[in-house]
């Protein structure tokens, strides 16, 4: 143990700025086929850079009533 140097380390471990701005989607028509309404990150930022959808975890749901869906990338259809 005579021969054993010690040292300490510091690690700074910071979180990243992410910006979720709202969304809204204009007027829709309505039809029988899905259609892409708006992608909910595409105004969405991390370090003041546009995000990348692949640096979240987006889960994909459904409105309680089944109509909207929102998949991994952020599409709203």
């Amino acid at each position: 143990a005579g021969n054993c140097s010690t040292t300490i380390s510091t690690v700074v471990v910071t979180a990243a700025d992410l910006v979720a701005n709202l969304d809204s989607a204009g007027s829709v028509v309505g039809g029988n086929t899905s259609q892409t309404l708006i992608n909910v990150l595409e105004n969405d930022t991390k370090d003041g850079a546009k995000l990348n959808p692949s640096d979240v975890k987006l889960t994909p749901g459904t409105d309680p009533k089944g109509y909207l869906t929102i998949d991994v990338n952020g599409n709203a259809v």
